[in-house]
């Protein structure tokens, strides 16, 4: 009964897993395939954009998970270990500005600055002694045909060589035993002086330079004497010859410039006071003793200035000329009072002074000739003449080496001197790009 029960119970159907394309119409099918290869598409598409990203750039695994760094706190400076960076002293050129990131590339910069500072200033001492030579050399000249080719010149000069006489009688003497001094022995120790400070200086060039200038204004002015006549214009006159230019003079005022040349700046202003007062001195006394005359001291110290603006000109060429900076400013004040000044108003009083007493020795025409007896008004016109020409040659050598410093040239700085606005243009460039 109940085995006949349980088989006359009907079986449920088994459970059929769906399968959607059993069972869709036509038109559903259609859609449904479109959509697929839409979806595709897509997805080719979003990995080809992915596959051409990580080709150009690729980020590492690490790169992507790492957090980003803190930022370094800045150090305190007592605890920081690195030296701060040297700043150039007062009067002085820096070798180097800033961090150093690049040696090489701080060096060139450096440098070029230097050289593009240095070049207007060598453009206007070079255009200042070229001036300085000219003029000299004009008013050597001058100083020849008016002094020895005319014959107002000859009487003047002759008054003053018997005035030089009567004024008294140990004076000549006097100073011809100061004279008799200045030696060959005298000279030479004075030479290697001034040598001797610019190897101290370690500024050979210099050295050479001042020795330079002595030794071709000392030849120039006995080749000169040697080969100029001096005609006999005044008719019973005594005629020494020609003493133009004076010898002693030209040594006292070369030695003058060559010192002046091959001492530091910050003391040359002292230097060019006491030497000034000596080669001025010296001038005057070839007056007293009768050995010179006027016009020989004057040829004697434009010779002088004109070798010595040559020297400088030369200088400037090479590199060795640069703006000279003060440590105080109160430095200029003091110079030009106590150096400049007192050679100002000296040279103004002995002008002022031989004008006066040339012009007495015109007015009084019955003393103005060779044989009479007391022109005293000429030879004090002649002794201040030989003193303020002296003075003007040294403020003209100031004024060419005015806030000027002669220094060792840079490393290539003719070459650079020479590119100049090429070069100044590619580190300008190089600064605004430096990538």
């Amino acid at each position: 009964m109940t085995l006949s029960a349980a088989k006359s119970r009907p079986e449920k159907p088994a459970r059929v897993p769906k399968q959607s394309a059993s069972f869709e119409t036509p038109a559903s099918s259609t859609s449904a395939k479109s959509a697929k290869s839409a979806k595709s598409a897509k997805t080719t598409k979003t990995a080809k954009t992915t596959a051409e990203s990580d080709q150009t750039v690729v980020v590492p695994r690490s790169a992507r998970t790492a957090k980003p760094a803190k930022a370094a706190k800045p150090s305190s400076p007592a605890r920081s270990s690195a030296k701060p960076a040297r700043t150039a002293k007062p009067g002085r050129f820096a070798r180097s500005t800033g961090p150093a990131a690049d040696p090489n590339a701080t060096t060139v910069s450096t440098s070029t600055d230097l050289s593009a500072a240095r070049e207007p200033t060598t453009n206007g001492v070079i255009a200042k002694a070229a001036l300085i030579i000219v003029v000299s050399a004009v008013l050597f000249a001058l100083a020849y045909v008016v002094a020895v080719r005319t014959q107002v010149g000859q009487r003047f000069e002759d008054a003053v060589w018997v005035g030089s006489g009567e004024t008294a009688i140990q004076r000549p003497v006097q100073a011809s035993n100061a004279l008799s001094r200045i030696d060959d022995w005298s000279g030479g120790a004075a030479v290697a002086a001034v040598f001797l400070i610019g190897l101290l200086r370690r500024r050979i060039a210099l050295a050479l330079t001042g020795v330079a200038v002595v030794g071709a204004s000392i030849v120039t002015a006995e080749v000169i004497k040697d080969r100029l006549p001096r005609p006999n214009l005044v008719p019973g006159a005594f005629n020494a010859g020609n003493s133009f230019p004076s010898g002693h003079t030209s040594v006292a005022m070369a030695l003058m410039f060559a010192l002046i040349l091959v001492v530091p700046y910050r003391i040359r202003g002292l230097v060019a006071f006491c030497s000034a007062l000596l080669a001025t001195g010296i001038g005057a006394l070839t007056i007293v003793a009768r050995w010179h005359r006027p016009s020989d001291t004057l040829g004697a110290d434009l010779l002088v200035l004109a070798y010595a603006s040559l020297a400088v000109l030369i200088l400037a060429l090479m590199g060795h000329v640069r703006p000279a900076t003060l440590r105080y400013s109160s430095t200029k004040t003091i110079r030009s009072i106590f150096v400049v000044g007192p050679i100002v108003l000296g040279t103004f009083l002995a002008l002022c002074g031989a004008a006066v007493f040339a012009v007495l020795t015109f007015y009084h025409p019955a003393q103005f000739a060779a044989v009479s007896s007391g022109n005293k008004a000429a030879f004090i016109a002649g002794c201040l003449l030989a003193l303020a020409g002296s003075g003007l040659v040294t403020l003209a050598l100031l004024w060419l080496l005015r806030q000027l410093d002669l220094v060792p040239p840079l490393p290539g700085v003719m070459s650079r001197l020479k590119m100049g606005g090429e070069y100044r243009r590619a580190t300008t460039a190089d600064k605004e790009n430096p990538s």
